[in-house]
């Protein structure tokens, strides 16, 4: 575990600029989900299906389980209990994991990868990498086993407390940036995080075992009709691998991973975009365990589970 540096966590707030800028936003997501397609269905309802979690009302981040099939992690947003919620794929509640001794500032992504010891896809890896402000000294991202819940009973959710939670804290080698999506590339374990700017998006990348600073690596061009669509709410890379995918409000956008080939290298080609089910303030994205399907979820009480079948691996 990495001890935190010293001095204290800046909370983002909200104020007048950051209302105006929200406006912005609902404005310029509505407008391009008419000229993308979405038109037809933006005022009649929000595509889903609604989960059964009164807890979760911001869903933020996600991740399809690989110890317990059909399940689905999910937590909330800023300025919330430090919880994880599973439920399943139908949209019926499981567990809610609490961590304990953990402070939330800005909960954006969630992920799967290795546990402490190898295992892969063995624990749940919390983005807390949200910084509206740009002036977080560091970002924090906790690791945590993810529990069996073998004979818990869909809909008859139950209370769990993580009793290993390691924490790693980390800082941008240029400086602050504000992000939302946290990745784990499943070869090598690292953590890469793509941050939320209206310009071109920047990938980092850190070995948690060694690294303590994030490292840029390479310049992320997803498309956009203007800035605030181009604003990167989630990503995941594939169990196997070979694919990756980053979700703005609007859509999602994939790169094809070759053999030998790492997660930024892929990222300097243009991507393919995939339309997403219309969702208010969809943010988190997620592959299934055998990579045959893209789960997102929406923020909102309740909270909505879509699904479109993942691209096939290989070049689009």
């Amino acid at each position: 575990m990495i001890a935190p540096p010293s001095g204290s966590l800046t909370r983002a707030t909200d104020s007048p600029r950051r209302s105006w800028s929200g406006l912005r936003l609902a404005i310029a997501c509505c407008l391009a989900a008419i000229l993308l397609g979405g038109g037809g269905h933006l005022l009649i309802r929000a595509a889903g299906v609604p989960i059964d979690e009164a807890g979760l009302n911001e869903s933020s981040g996600l991740a399809a389980s690989d110890r317990n099939p059909g399940v689905l992690w999910s937590h909330n947003d800023s300025g919330r209990d430090a919880e994880l919620f599973a439920f399943t794929d139908d949209g019926l509640a499981v567990a809610t994991l609490t961590l304990p001794g953990v402070d939330v500032v800005d909960w954006e992504d969630l992920a799967l990868g290795p546990d402490a010891g190898g295992r892969p896809f063995g624990a749940l890896y919390i983005g807390d990498i949200g910084d509206n402000r740009g002036s977080r000294r560091f970002i924090s991202v906790f690791r945590v086993p993810e529990p069996d819940l073998t004979g818990v009973v869909p809909g008859e959710p139950v209370t769990l407390t993580a009793s290993d939670v390691e924490r790693f804290d980390l800082t941008y080698e240029d400086g602050p940036r504000d992000a939302e999506a946290l990745l784990v590339d499943p070869i090598d374990g690292a953590v890469l995080i793509a941050t939320k700017t209206t310009e071109t998006a920047a990938l980092y990348r850190a070995d948690l075992t060694t690294d303590t600073v994030l490292e840029r690596q390479t310049d992320v061009a997803v498309p956009g009709l203007v800035g605030l669509t181009r604003l990167v709410t989630g990503g995941a890379v594939s169990p196997a691998g070979d694919r990756v995918v980053l979700r703005t409000y609007i859509a999602a956008w994939w790169w094809p991973v070759a053999p030998g080939q790492s997660v930024a290298d892929a990222m300097t080609a243009i991507p393919e975009r995939i339309s997403l089910p219309l969702m208010r303030q969809g943010e988190a994205i997620t592959f299934s365990a055998d990579g045959e399907t893209l789960y997102v979820s929406s923020e909102g009480s309740p909270a909505l589970l879509g699904s479109v079948p993942a691209p096939a691996a290989g070049a689009p």
